[in-house]
């Protein structure tokens, strides 16, 4: 299973944030309700469930776009500019989350400019030149081409 976070969020703006995430929750799982209330926990979101958008910050309102995400636990999650709209001790969090995911088995391909965070990381990093690829270094810094 695949799902992706957009750059912008495409969040429903006359449905409440439970609504938003039960919309995607796969039928024959367990109760929506614990599933949505875990998923918006793991992104440090608790209590937010019967707001609407455009109650949250831009920054909220990409969290809850994650949580969105990974509700059904996907194989593979792509993330585009997640850590746009978002302050450094937020981005860590998140850093940290994607990294507990990408252990416990999910893919994770993101685009960021978040040089700091990519740098700590140590992960794989593609760097792409007008939609080519120009570098790919395992273990790599963000900039790294060899």
């Amino acid at each position: 299973q695949f799902d992706y976070v957009p750059q912008i969020p495409q969040l429903m703006r006359q449905k409440t944030i439970r609504e938003n995430l039960e919309t995607v929750v796969m039928i024959g799982r367990r109760r929506r309700e614990g599933m949505v209330q875990k998923a918006l926990g793991m992104v440090g979101l608790h209590g937010v469930e019967d707001r609407y958008p455009v109650e949250l910050s831009l920054g909220e309102c990409r969290r809850v776009e994650l949580a969105r995400a990974i509700i059904n636990s996907p194989s593979v999650l792509v993330l585009d500019e997640l850590t746009a709209s978002l302050d450094e001790d937020t981005i860590w969090d998140l850093f940290h989350l994607i990294g507990e995911l990408n252990r416990l088995g999910t893919t994770v391909i993101m685009a960021t400019h978040a040089k700091n965070f990519v740098n700590l990381m140590r992960k794989r990093v593609i760097t792409l030149v007008d939609g080519r690829i120009f570098g790919d270094v395992r273990n790599g810094r963000y900039g790294d081409v060899m």
